[in-house]
């Protein structure tokens, strides 16, 4: 049984007598290797498979923590797919399969970041014509993600820091057979794009390139870059750098998000907030934060933070995430997946149990009538009222099915939040485009085209001497 089972009250639920029945749950992940063991021994009951081409053990764990809160929901499955028609079209498949509650925890890095995305569009749309609960998982970028306006410093490079540090860049351990990859976008519209800028990775004690994104075709005009790199090496600590390719960058907003197979990203220069987007950005969707089991009233670090702003075609600033639920939670570990769950991805199939659990008793309220109850009965945390950290705060279970059992249930208070970034934006911009593809070089043992500006200062990492109490340098709040 999850251990996020007491933290939302569903298991006094349950003793109730709520138990799911009547509810079709569709759930996208990776895979369900592993599913027949997970039958076996108890922790799942019949799956309706309707794809599992991918591979990978998290979708059983998924499944795994829907069962144990919600025993009598039906279950459904379909793998994410390589692509966003992919992904479209598994939604379109669970619900017409019958499902009204699914729950995802797929973040697509190649959809816009300052605009809506094709996937975004197509389950808005799908929102408004079907009686459906979508939830998803914010996203676990909370500690590696930066976001800020383009400052180059004297040495070509953007200035991550904004403030002329002497330690401007970010950085990461990356031990011998690791990868980290970057993926960058700046503030133009997809299709129309005409700046240029590259990542590269040096060895941040010696200034060594290791690393250089390259585009494939110069007539691409989306604004993105990815590299992935492979330390086919000894451990090193790097420090990733940008540059504009020709020019001076102009007065852009860079937005990067890393990743790590293993290793760390070290806290330098790291922005969490505004670093949602996506489908997860839809209004309709519940976008679900993450709190420890053991510590529910503290966010995870990891934990991405909104709110989500988009420039284009105008600016619209909307508030993310929607609520908090736990992860670091037990499940079996079948299909050789982690025995305990942790990030976003298993905080959101308990929200998606809850709202399943909780519905099956009040069959004839509407989905928009689920959210509100949600909404409305979460234990507030962090700032008081809504914020982008908790969302509304911790999901509640008998607070939750309370409300929906009386005649009327409130709407939670409208709390306006303005984007930290907005100083830097611009009012408005054409509308958006196609979406292109990117190159990736991966090999470090490929020599790296000579960069047209000086190689870093070297830097050591050292382990911070002093708390990061904020996560913006001060020049980001300047009035």
């Amino acid at each position: 049984m999850t251990t996020g089972d007491a933290v939302m009250g569903t298991d006094v639920l349950r003793a109730q007598g709520l138990t799911g029945a009547g509810i079709r749950i569709g759930v996208i992940s990776d895979g369900v290797d592993g599913i027949g063991s997970s039958q076996t021994s108890g922790d799942l009951d019949r799956v309706w498979v309707l794809s599992d081409e991918h591979g990978g053990g998290e979708g059983t764990a998924m499944l795994e923590i829907i069962h144990d809160v919600a025993p009598q929901a039906e279950l459904y499955f379909h793998d994410n797919g390589g692509n966003a028609s992919d992904f479209n079209r598994a939604i379109d498949n669970l619900v017409a399969a019958g499902c009204t509650v699914i729950v995802d925890d797929i973040t697509w890095l190649n959809q816009p970041f300052f605009e809506k995305g094709e996937i975004a569009d197509h389950l808005e749309n799908l929102l408004t014509t079907h009686r459906l609960v979508y939830v998803t998982s914010a996203g676990n970028y909370g500690d590696a993600h930066y976001q800020g306006s383009v400052k180059i410093n004297s040495r070509g490079y953007q200035d991550f820091s904004g403030t002329g540090s002497a330690h401007p860049y970010l950085y990461a351990y990356v031990p011998s057979g690791g990868a980290l990859s970057v993926y960058m976008q700046w503030d133009e519209p997809f299709g129309s794009a005409k700046g240029d800028f590259d990542i590269l990775i040096f060895d941040s004690r010696t200034g060594l390139p290791l690393a250089r994104s390259v585009r494939q075709y110069e007539y691409q005009s989306d604004p993105c870059e990815k590299l992935v790199w492979i330390n086919g090496g000894v451990s090193r600590d790097v420090a990733i750098a940008v540059c504009p390719n020709g020019g001076t960058g102009g007065a852009r907003t860079l937005e990067l998000f890393t990743h790590l197979t293993a290793g760390k990203m070290w806290p330098d220069n790291i922005v969490a907030f505004d670093g949602i987007w996506g489908h997860q950005a839809v209004p309709d969707v519940i976008t679900v934060a993450a709190v420890n089991a053991s510590t529910p009233d503290t966010i995870e670090s990891y934990s991405s933070r909104g709110p989500v702003t988009y420039l284009f075609p105008n600016r619209t600033v909307i508030q993310k995430p929607d609520i908090s639920a736990p992860d670091c939670v037990e499940v079996t570990g079948s299909g050789r997946f982690v025995s305990s769950f942790s990030g976003t991805s298993a905080a959101a199939p308990h929200i998606a149990a809850l709202c399943a659990l909780i519905w099956s008793a009040h069959p004839d309220r509407s989905p928009a009538e689920i959210r509100s109850a949600l909404y409305s009965s979460a234990v507030d945390l962090g700032t008081p009222g809504r914020d982008n950290v908790y969302g509304w705060g911790r999901a509640n279970g008998p607070t939750m099915n309370a409300l929906l059992a009386g005649s009327a249930i409130p709407g939670p208070a409208a709390v306006a939040t303005r984007s930290p970034f907005e100083k830097f934006y611009p009012k408005g911009a054409p509308t958006s485009g196609s979406i292109g593809g990117l190159i990736v070089r991966q090999d470090a043992s490929i020599p790296v085209p000579d960069s047209p500006y000086p190689l870093p200062t070297a830097y050591p990492r050292k382990p911070p001497t002093k708390p990061y109490t904020r996560w913006y340098p001060g020049d980001r709040w300047a009035s």
